[in-house]
């Protein structure tokens, strides 16, 4: 009977640490669906966040692009009435306008950028 004692006793600890271990693992369970909802919402923030921030960037490259490439139609239509007061023999006209073409182009800081 002793051995018989023995192997029941054995048996219902097992049964016990089967029972902690499910106790456990449905606390892990809760505590991991808690931290789900607390991190799935962060982390999609965080995605529309990258995406607007996206769209942004996007929105500021083709603006100046835009502007880049009307500060050149500018300077190009400049450059064309240096060249029509050139051979009009006007050499005053046309120093005036190439100074003028050179201080504009030096305010955005072409002559310190193209030393580098």
């Amino acid at each position: 009977m002793t051995t018989n004692k023995k192997s029941n006793e054995v048996i219902e600890k097992e049964t016990e640490g089967v029972e902690v271990l499910k106790e456990q693992n449905s606390e892990v369970e809760a505590l991991s669906g808690l931290l789900k909802n607390i991190t799935e919402p962060m982390a999609n923030s965080q995605v529309v966040a990258a995406k607007e921030a996206t769209k942004q960037t996007k929105i500021i490259a083709d603006t100046t692009r835009t502007v880049f490439r009307g500060l050149i139609g500018v300077a190009f239509a400049v450059i064309i009435l240096a060249g029509v007061a050139l051979v009009m023999k006007e050499t005053q006209v046309t120093e005036k306008i190439v100074i003028a073409l050179l201080g504009f182009l030096g305010g955005f800081g072409l002559g310190k950028s193209s030393g580098k």
